[in-house]
């Protein structure tokens, strides 16, 4: 009998714990703890001027978002789409319905996604037509001429495992029908970023890079990376060697100051020296 009561005892012991217990699980909320090491990076964000309500955001791993309030709910807008992954979005100034989306993630790491080219909206991302340039795999950026929704230009990284002749600098006239390309290097030599003096389109530079990932190493930099100007709206392009360095430089990220063009931002790595540089 006493055996008997000290099992009961026990029991109706640890059904109290368990109760207890499942009251305080019962007030716990999920959280998302991962994985956060690659899925989920953005690869691209876009305001609409004017509109600091509306932008879009691109995902390495796929898809793009926009947001009409300021960030308070998301709409995807690219699931339909035979691209997955996003490297570049660009919204016409001079029309913001009106965007272009380079397919490819530019920033080559090892777990990267390819892309399918260009795509184009003319609806604020409601649909989209695939507008060219298949071939590119990675697109690190676009800038459109503030004075014409139709025509842009496409920084084209390239393929990232292996050579292609489909990389540079394209342009077209046209709202992505027709593509020329404009600055070219070779098929080992791929655009990292190009910026554009809003006040003066016809101005702009690119930085070149050349590069390759291998399984068991990456390869970045050299004489041939170097960054370029246009004063002609690209039709010609120039080295720009004064005040960088004489040694090869890895990737190279440009940016005009809008507010005064006059002064150009480049962002590089070189062995035993500073990373940022100003003009």
């Amino acid at each position: 009998m006493k055996l008997a009561r000290a099992l009961i005892m026990i029991v109706i012991f640890f059904a109290t714990a368990i109760s207890a217990e499942s009251d305080k699980l019962g007030d716990l909320k999920w959280r998302n703890i991962g994985p956060a090491n690659m899925g989920g990076r953005v690869s691209a964000i876009e305001g609409v001027v004017g509109d600091p309500n509306t932008y879009y955001v691109g995902g390495a791993d796929g898809g793009i978002f926009k947001t009409i309030n300021n960030g308070v709910t998301f709409d995807e807008i690219f699931n339909d789409q035979d691209a997955y992954s996003i490297g570049a979005i660009a919204v016409s100034p001079s029309d913001a319905n009106v965007l272009w989306v380079g397919t490819g993630e530019g920033d080559p790491r090892n777990s990267v996604g390819y892309g399918r080219g260009v795509y184009r909206s003319i609806d604020g991302g409601i649909t989209w037509v695939k507008s060219g340039l298949e071939k590119t795999e990675r697109i690190k950026r676009i800038v459109v001429d503030p004075r014409n929704p139709d025509v842009a230009s496409v920084c084209a990284l390239g393929r990232e495992w292996g050579p292609n002749p489909e990389r540079g600098v394209f342009m077209t006239y046209d709202g992505g029908k027709n593509w020329k390309k404009v600055l070219y290097i070779d098929e080992d030599t791929g655009c990292s970023d190009i910026t554009m003096e809003n006040s003066n389109p016809r101005i702009m530079y690119a930085g070149m890079w050349t590069f390759r990932r291998k399984p068991w190493r990456f390869d970045g930099g050299g004489k041939k990376t170097a960054l370029y100007r246009t004063m002609d709206g690209g039709n010609n392009w120039k080295i720009i060697h004064k005040g960088l360095p004489d040694g090869p430089m890895t990737r190279i990220g440009v940016q005009v100051a809008q507010s005064e063009p006059n002064i150009v931002y480049l962002v590089t790595e070189i062995k035993d020296g500073g990373t940022l540089f100003r003009s």
